[in-house]
């Protein structure tokens, strides 16, 4: 008998985690309460979790972990329904699967011995056939599902700018780029990489966000960084500049974000870095920890206990909660947990989503501060100083534009720099982690997506990315395949004179080759590739400039 153990009464700190795991679709993760996961716990390898069956017989290679192992094949998660391996002993990392459908979703589950005999397991749960149509979009999120939305490439001379068929996440791909800033962009690097993005996109965006791509953050770097580009708000304590030029805009940018892994957009420090373009500049809130909240009561994105929580323990020593759990411990100077906390009052002040009149509590200032036990939020001040927000608003002014007429709707680019092309399981990744955090609503995580920490009150517009293209000359506006043999796709593009359009073939979405290629003639213009009779076959144009 297996000793099945599907607790999820994890530490919170856990559970987030494994929340954010599951959301972003790639694998599973669950662990029996009382185990820990082995380094050697065994994992899928192949098929590429997220993958997409090629036939209907399928051969599951695993790590070895440390026992014995089940496999489970089904129509819902935790089901095998499809098919039950039974016991496979210790040793066997393979296993074979016939009759699996490959034209919908299914859901494989791995147990693994945690030690030879012992009967209880660790179990990962992998998702398969989410994205039938092979165009780098989770079915349950594209917008055409059942067909295959074309991506578009555009080329500049030591990068290329990819744009999905979703319209909610472009690629920018260059080794010289991601190699140089990988682990610490500077100001001037992160304004050479919007200044591609201008190149081809109009100057639409109020927020460009550039991710890294690498699945952790490199040792010692930064998780984020924010640069301004401009400030036309008064009364958040910041000067009224714009250096929007400089970012390759005209006006309209408010800031780029440089995150150092790919998971910062949706578990954080997005709403960290975005909470950057706002606060804290004020004199009114003085900080130890220049640009956040520091030691005291604002308790948000950029530090502080939770507002209303200190308590006087006497002689000079203090106990305040921990604004993301709501209990007694210990809280961040300069972030407390990601996105697993809402915005506080004073941001969604600064960001112009309330009014002065809707903070529920004074401002606390620690001086002096000091722990005297983290895990129960006790600390040591010299004085606790007390600012209302009418001093807030006589010190710094009145914010302007104020909570009625502010701005309410961003428009934001995320944008994934990388050295190397992607996969189609990780295009479909980041546009679903883009998806949820753009979302208008509950995404369904323990983690805050944008609308959500701001309670409702503003949005994001992360969506149809080829209507900010400067031009249609790069698009594909149709494609026809002759019913002769050998079949010829017929590729139609407009062209302008003085552009060279290269066609571009794939079979993956992963290898490209050049193909056809024709000098523009300020018309719309036809390329040509043969397709074999049972080959799929994927098109994008590269254009060239003389």
């Amino acid at each position: 008998m297996m000793n099945i153990c599907l607790s999820l009464e994890l530490a919170e700190s856990n559970l987030q985690r494994f929340l954010f795991i599951a959301r972003r679709s790639v694998f599973y993760l669950l662990l029996c309460a009382g185990y820990s996961l082995h380094a050697d716990s065994a994992v899928i390898i192949s098929p590429i979790p997220g993958s997409n069956f090629s036939n209907s017989n399928v051969i599951f290679n695993w790590t070895a972990g440390d026992g014995g192992y089940v496999l489970y094949v089904g129509t819902t998660r935790g089901s095998y329904d499809i098919y039950n391996s039974g016991y496979i002993s210790s040793g066997t990392l393979t296993h074979t699967v016939n009759d699996v459908p490959s034209s919908s979703i299914v859901h494989v589950r791995l147990w693994s011995e945690t030690a030879p005999g012992s009967g209880s397991y660790n179990i990962r749960d992998y998702t398969y056939n989410s994205d039938i149509d092979r165009d780098g979009i989770l079915d349950s999120i594209d917008p055409n599902p059942g067909i295959s939305d074309p991506m578009t490439t555009l080329s500049g001379s030591d990068y290329s700018l990819t744009i999905l068929g979703s319209g909610r996440i472009a690629v920018l791909e260059s080794a010289l780029l991601f190699n140089d800033t990988f682990d610490d962009m500077s100001t001037s690097e992160a304004r050479s990489v919007t200044e591609r993005v201008y190149e081809h996109l109009s100057d639409e965006f109020d927020f460009i966000i550039i991710a890294s791509k690498q699945a952790s953050v490199p040792s010692g770097s930064y998780y984020g960084r924010f640069y301004n580009a401009q400030n036309n708000i008064t009364g958040i304590g910041k000067g009224i500049f714009d250096s929007t030029k400089l970012f390759g805009s005209s006006g309209k940018l408010q800031g780029a974000i440089h995150l150092t892994s790919t998971g910062g957009l949706s578990s954080g420090p997005s709403l960290h870095e975005l909470a950057h373009n706002w606060g804290n500049s004020m004199t009114s809130v003085p900080t130890d920890i220049g640009g956040h909240w520091g030691y005291s009561s604002i308790g948000g994105q950029l530090g502080g206990w939770k507002s209303g929580s200190l308590v006087d323990l006497g002689d000079g020593k203090y106990q305040a909660k921990n604004p993301r759990t709501g209990d007694i411990g210990g809280f961040g100077g300069n972030a407390n947990g990601g996105n697993s906390l809402p915005y506080s009052e004073l941001e969604l002040y600064t960001m112009g989503l309330i009014g002065a009149d809707e903070i529920s509590h004074d401002i606390k200032i620690a001086n002096g501060f000091s722990w005297v036990d983290y895990e129960s939020g006790t600390f040591s001040a010299t004085s606790i100083t007390t600012t209302t927000m009418s001093q807030v608003i006589s010190t710094d002014g009145t914010r302007l534009p104020n909570n009625t007429t502010s701005q309410k709707n961003f428009r934001i680019l995320y944008l994934i720099l990388t050295d190397t092309p992607l996969t189609l399981s990780e295009w479909a990744e980041y546009d679903a982690d883009a998806q949820a955090f753009g979302f208008a609503g509950s995404e369904g995580t323990s983690s805050y997506n944008f609308w959500e920490a701001t309670g409702g009150r503003a949005s994001l517009n992360m969506e149809d990315l080829q209507s900010t293209m400067l031009s249609d000359r790069f698009m594909i506006t149709s494609i026809n395949l002759s019913s002769d043999s050998p079949r010829i796709a017929q590729v139609v593009v407009p062209s302008e004179n003085g552009i060279t359009y290269t066609l571009e073939y794939s079979t993956n979405l992963t290898s490209w080759t050049d193909g056809d290629f024709r000098e523009g003639i300020n018309a719309p213009l036809t390329l040509v590739h043969p397709v074999g009779s049972n080959e799929k076959m994927y098109f994008r144009v590269r254009a060239e400039f003389r």
